[in-house]
């Protein structure tokens, strides 16, 4: 079934291709046989293009399935390896013929998702959070990639932001903050 679920990211229509996300997500809990087939279809690249989806639902489903499948080693790499195509902003550099898309890696992409300040993708922001989380647990080579595309700083951004938004308050005598 993993193959006709990851054929079903590139169909027409966010409801279908949130519920081939959501079905992905469900067939990758822990599950060796799955994350076979995954990779086999190409799957983990294909989770990966989601999240450049203008459809914050679609970009919620494939961030759902991502944190799942990247629990094996072999799909983290897989998404280290994936190419994102996003909206290209006025910051970016000029795309070959004017095109308004710029490609980006998945790291890049789950960075960006980070540290969005929207109040409505706050679980975006969660489930990128623990992707990132599992994918820098399988060596080096991914650690060092997530510094080459500025996730560390990204998530060093998100972390000092947070830290300077709580309330005022002390730190008691066990060491744990106490607000005011």
């Amino acid at each position: 079934c993993v193959p006709l679920l990851v054929e079903a990211l590139e169909w027409e229509g966010d409801d279908s291709i949130c519920a081939a996300c959501i079905a992905l997500m469900n067939c990758c809990l822990q599950h060796e046989p799955a994350f076979a087939a995954l990779l086999e279809a190409n799957g983990v690249p294909a989770l990966a293009s989601c999240l450049g989806s203008k459809a914050l639902a679609v970009r919620e489903a494939a961030a759902g399935a991502l944190p799942n499948a990247s629990c094996n080693k072999d799909c983290a790499e897989a998404l280290r390896e994936s190419i994102v195509e996003v909206e290209a902003s006025a910051d970016d550099a000029p795309q070959p013929g004017g095109a308004s898309k710029a490609q980006v890696t998945a790291f890049r992409r789950l960075a960006d998702m980070l540290s969005s300040e929207a109040p409505d993708e706050l679980g975006l922001r969660a489930r990128a959070a623990g992707t990132l989380f599992n994918c820098s647990g399988f060596g080096p080579d991914n650690r060092i990639a997530m510094l080459e595309d500025g996730v560390i700083t990204s998530v060093v951004g998100v972390l000092k932001s947070a830290a300077g938004s709580r309330p005022e308050g002390v730190m008691d005598e066990h060491d744990i903050w106490r607000p005011r």
